[in-house]
Order: C-alpha cells, then structure tokens, then sequence
C-alpha cells in the first residue's frame, strides 16, 4: 500500500472514497483492477453505504435486539461466530507494518497492556468500595475493569480514525495474559475460585484471535494491494454488517430482565455507561504523554472491554445479574462512538 495516503494510525482515511486513492496506484503500464460484475458492484456499493453511516446502524442495531427478542434470540448461535469474523474483517484493513512496530518495540503495549489487566481492577475496586453498590454490581464492575478489550475495538477504531493497529495488539496481548491475571484479580480482590481451564481458554483462543490472525494475514499475502483499496469501503460495510449481528445477538434475554427488573435494568444501564466512560476519561488521561493516537486509542480500549469473554471463563458462577450486566455493557460500546465520532475530531 506504498505511495496512499494515510492517517495517523497507518490507515487509509475512512472519509475518503477507495476510489481516490485507485488512481495513485495506476499508471499507463499498470492499469488499476478490473471492474466488478454488476451484481457485485452493486453489492460493493451497497456496502459502502453501511460503512459511511456506521455508527447510526451501530446504534439502530442495540435497540433492535432489545425490541425485537425473538430477533435476538433467533442471532444468538451467531454471537461467537461474528467476533472471529469480526476481527479477521478489521485485520484485513489494518496497515500490518505499524502492528509489527508495536510488537517489535513492546515499551508502550506492556504498559497499555498493564493498564487494562492490572491497574484498572485495582482501580475499579478501590472505587466500588466507596459507593456501596449491590454486591453483583460491584463483582461485575470489577470484572469488567480486569477483562481485555473487546476485539470489536479494532473495528470501532477503525470507524473512527484511531490507531487500530494499537487496538488489535492490545486486544491480542491482554486476552493471551488473562489467565495469569484472571485468578489473582478473582481471589484477591473478588475472593472467588474462577478455576480458568487454561487448555479450553487456549482452544478459545485459536480460534477466536490466532485464526482471524492467520487468515488476514493470507489474505494480505495473495490479494493486491489494489483490489483492497479499491473495495475499501465494501470491507467497512462488512465490519458494520458483523457488529450489527453481534449488537443484536448480545440482547438476547435482556428485555426479559427489562420487563421482569425494570430497576435493576436500569441501575446497571447507567452502571455500563458510566464505567464505559469514566475508563475512557482515565485511560486517555493516563496516557496522554503518549501522543493524542496513542492516548485514545487505549481510552476506547479501555472502556470497551470483552465481557462475553469473561462470561465464558467464568463459567457461570457469576449468576443472572451478571449476565444482565455483561448484555447491558454492550449498549455503550455501540452508542458512544455517535458522540465519540463527534468529539475525537476536536480533541488536540
């Protein structure tokens, strides 16, 4: 992808039309790819209208999973499926040559990666004893700040402009490092046994993290560079066309608790958002030495993390009220980038 133009974050501008930068690549010895069949052309068009409008779609799709159950329920099967897809997508647009900077000159993802596992539960803790929440709540606010970024961050980043390449190795790196941190944050600050099957979290994470590595990366081996920036907003409608399953799927059950618990539905709503963006606040605030990329990419990361993750390692110990949680922390992840988009842009 030598000679595009690029944003911060190594990333072709998402504003921009892929048909922009088609024309940097050509010349009269070597002509762009050729053009579509029409059914394909149109679906890649069709796509790229997702694309340019995300995060409204984003948002529409929260809401569809709560007012449409059966919808949700009917999704369901396709949750664990979407966030492999979801990240193989996101990686396949992503400039692979910054992600390997990151992992080559580790300093700044050990301390993102610190950050998330380890001083953000201490965090978390320290401020949920001086509220006096519900005890669930409190465990699932815990667990929230102690689990790794969800892998739709990478997508989410890319939507807006950030480092995705940061998200990705921040997504990788602290859901690798969670079983060593899961057990201590569980038995010393939460003083439960989550007994995390460390050969079933590996297969979890071939499956949902190595694979979607590996079949970017083939990808990026064998299609042009060409073909990927000319259908570069057709793999934008395809990241919103996973979220958007993922957004629905998630709500399955939660407007059962809504209409059961309309209390504590709402208690633990305000609770998602409120951690979503106090995380972001500290998370950026944190790092702001780091560089204005850098700094909010690991603020999103930080208030987005990968509950349904964690709902898995913990076997289901944690009862209903931290199943309601881990729906309701979906709504802010797919709801605050229509102010973050809004806000990201003014931020020095």
């Amino acid at each position: 992808m030598s000679g595009l133009p690029v944003n911060s974050a190594g990333l072709i501008p998402l504003a921009a039309p892929a048909e922009r930068h088609v024309d940097v690549l050509r010349t009269p010895f070597m002509p762009g790819p050729p053009p579509l069949p029409f059914p394909l052309d149109a679906l890649s068009r069709g796509l790229g209208v997702l694309g340019r409008h995300a995060t409204l779609l984003l948002a529409a799709g929260i809401f569809a999973g709560l007012l449409l159950p059966d919808l949700a329920h009917l999704l369901r099967p396709l949750l664990a499926p979407s966030v492999g897809l979801l990240l193989t997508v996101s990686l396949l647009a992503l400039n692979w040559g910054l992600l390997h900077d990151h992992l080559r000159r580790p300093q700044k993802l050990a301390l993102g990666v610190a950050w998330q596992l380890a001083v953000s539960p201490l965090l978390a803790f320290l401020l949920v004893l001086s509220l006096g929440l519900p005890a669930d709540l409190e465990v699932a606010l815990i667990v929230n700040a102690a689990a790794p970024p969800v892998t739709a961050s990478v997508a989410i980043a890319l939507l807006l402009g950030l480092d995705a390449a940061y998200a990705a190795a921040l997504a990788v790196v602290a859901t690798l490092l969670l079983p060593l941190t899961l057990v201590p944050v569980s038995l010393l600050l939460l003083g439960l046994d989550l007994q995390v099957d460390g050969l079933a979290f590996l297969g979890r994470f071939a499956v949902f993290i190595l694979l979607p590595f590996c079949t970017a990366l083939l990808l990026k081996r064998f299609l042009p560079a060409s073909s990927l920036t000319q259908h570069r907003g057709a793999i934008d409608g395809i990241n919103v066309l996973l979220l958007l399953v993922f957004a629905i799927a998630v709500m399955d059950g939660a407007t059962t608790r809504l209409l059961a618990t309309p209390g504590t539905f709402a208690v633990f709503l305000a609770a998602a958002f409120l951690f979503n963006i106090c995380f972001q606040v500290l998370g950026a605030l944190a790092f702001r030495l780091a560089g204005r990329a850098t700094s909010l990419t690991l603020g999103l990361a930080s208030g987005n993390r990968n509950m349904a993750l964690m709902l898995v390692l913990s076997g289901g110990l944690l009862g209903p009220d931290f199943l309601l949680y881990v729906a309701l922390a979906q709504i802010p992840i797919f709801l605050l980038p229509l102010l973050a988009e809004r806000i990201y842009p003014r931020l020095p």
